[in-house]
């Protein structure tokens, strides 16, 4: 009997409705494609993107490359391969 009011009480709970965290439908983050002249150079913007980094007037990227570990410095503006630095 007491394993019995114990699995009532977990069906009950289980199956009550909750209140979601996400009834807000407003657009949260987007994703877009652009295309970037790589200037014959591979880039790695896959993997390592959150390793990026704007500068200070937010018209460059800089993104590191784990294919020749260096820093990749992509023009926002212009979208090309700008400049490499080593590490």
């Amino acid at each position: 009997m007491r394993y019995t009011i114990i699995l009532f009480m977990v069906i009950i709970v289980g199956c009550a409705e909750r209140a979601n965290e996400f009834d807000n439908t407003e657009e949260i983050y987007s994703i877009d494609t652009v295309r970037i002249n790589s200037k014959n150079e591979i880039l790695d913007i896959w993997g390592f993107l959150s390793f990026s980094d704007l500068d200070s007037e937010k018209k460059s990227i800089f993104v590191y490359n784990s294919y020749n570990h260096s820093i990749d410095e992509i023009d926002l503006e212009k979208l090309e391969f700008k400049k490499k630095a080593k590490i």
